[in-house]
């Protein structure tokens, strides 16, 4: 089974499509993959990006016949572990600001 994982900033997941869903769809639509995975997250820094796939090569078991989508974010863009919810903090994004 092939499949396609990527992973970025708001730019790769926002309500409407975005470049990795239309890729995703095509393939999909072609017979080239079987499934899409998003891992990105709306303020997403490189870090992020960085783990989410390192992580879901892992969960995931990520081999050579499938397909890495990254977008990669701003050099500026940082975010943070919350340690009480074990989850990421993305404070680059208008609807994640805390300010």
């Amino acid at each position: 089974m092939r499949r396609f994982i990527y992973s970025g900033c708001s730019f790769t997941c926002y309500p409407f499509p975005t470049w990795a869903d239309v890729i995703a769809y095509d393939k999909i639509k072609r017979g080239e993959i079987d499934t899409a995975h998003n891992l990105a997250m709306g303020g997403a820094c490189n870090h992020y990006i960085f783990s989410s796939l390192l992580m879901a090569k892992s969960k995931l078991d990520i081999n050579h016949e499938d397909l890495i989508g990254i977008g990669w974010s701003t050099i500026w863009r940082h975010s943070l572990i919350d340690p009480d919810k074990v989850q990421w903090q993305t404070l680059g994004s208008l609807f994640h600001n805390l300010s």
